[in-house]
C-alpha cells in the first residue's frame, strides 16, 4: 500500500505506513485470516524472480545481478573450461539468467553506466573473467563491451541490454487490450502533454526537456525516452 504526503513547497513524499494503519487481513481456506504486513516503501521483496519495491528503485536487483556474475565467475575459475566453451556459457547460461526482468529495471542511466565504469561493481569481475575467455585482461576497459565487428572483446553491456529490454517490453504491450497496455498509452500521452508538442516526443532529444517533472523519469515511457537518448 502506498500513500503520499504533500509538502509546503508543492512536492510530495511517500508516507511511512508501517505500524500506522490497522492490519489488512485476507481469509484463508481454513476460515482463519492472515495479516498483510505494511513494509517500508524502500524495502524490496522478490516477486516473480525480480527484486522490486514500491518506490521503483532497483538497487537490490542490481546487487542480484552482481552476485550472479560473481558466482558464474567463481565457477568458471574452478571449472577451467576451454575458451570457446566459456563463451558458450557466458552467452547461453549467464546472460540467459541476467536478461530475465531487465525490461522492468527502472535504474537511471548514470547508475547502470556506473556499474561497468572503471571503478564500478562489475569492472573487477569482468577483468578476472577475461583470461578464461581467452582475452588479455590488460586490454583497455573500453574495448570490453565493443562488438567484435569493431575489434572489441564482445562482452554484453548492461545499459544496452536494459535499453533493448525496455523497448521490447514497450512494443509488446503498448496499446494492447490490457491494463498494462492502457497504462503505457496513458503515460505516453501524459508525457507528451508535458513536452507540449503535437509530434511524438520520442523523436526528440531529451536534453531540451531536462526541466520536466518526475514523470519523465518515473514512467516506462519516460524511461524508454531517457535510455534511448543516452545509450
Amino acid at each position: 500500500m502506498v500513500d503520499y504526503e504533500w509538502q509546503d513547497d508543492g512536492s510530495w513524499e511517500y508516507s511511512k505506513l508501517v505500524d500506522i494503519l490497522p492490519p489488512i487481513t485476507v481469509p484463508l481456506a481454513d476460515g482463519t485470516e492472515a495479516a498483510i504486513y505494511h513494509l517500508l516503501v524502500e524495502e524490496a521483496r522478490k516477486t516473480l524472480g525480480i527484486w522490486t519495491n514500491l518506490v521503483g528503485t532497483c538497487n537490490k536487483q542490481l546487487e542480484a545481478i552482481t552476485s550472479g556474475l560473481q558466482t558464474w565467475s567463481d565457477r568458471l575459475s574452478v571449472g577451467r573450461l576451454p575458451a570457446k566453451w566459456a563463451w558458450t556459457s557466458y552467452y547461453l547460461q549467464l546472460w540467459a539468467k541476467l536478461r530475465y526482468g531487465l525490461g522492468t529495471n527502472s535504474s537511471p542511466v548514470t547508475e547502470l553506466e556506473g556499474m561497468e565504469a572503471p571503478k564500478g561493481r562489475l569492472c573487477a569481475i569482468y577483468r578476472n573473467v577475461l583470461s578464461f575467455l581467452g582475452v588479455n585482461k590488460n586490454n583497455k576497459a573500453e574495448w570490453r563491451h565493443l562488438h567484435t565487428s569493431f575489434g572489441g572483446v564482445g562482452l554484453r553491456k548492461l545499459l544496452t541490454e536494459v535499453v533493448i529490454a525496455r523497448i521490447n517490453l514497450f512494443i509488446q504491450h503498448y496499446n494492447t487490450p490490457s491494463t498494462l497496455g492502457a497504462k503505457l498509452k496513458i503515460s505516453l500521452e501524459a508525457l507528451q502533454l508535458e513536452v507540449g508538442s503535437d509530434r511524438c516526443h520520442l523523436l526528440f532529444p531529451i536534453f531540451h526537456w531536462d526541466h520536466l517533472p518526475p514523470l519523465a523519469g518515473v514512467s516506462l515511457s519516460g524511461k524508454v525516452w531517457t535510455t534511448t537518448n543516452s545509450s
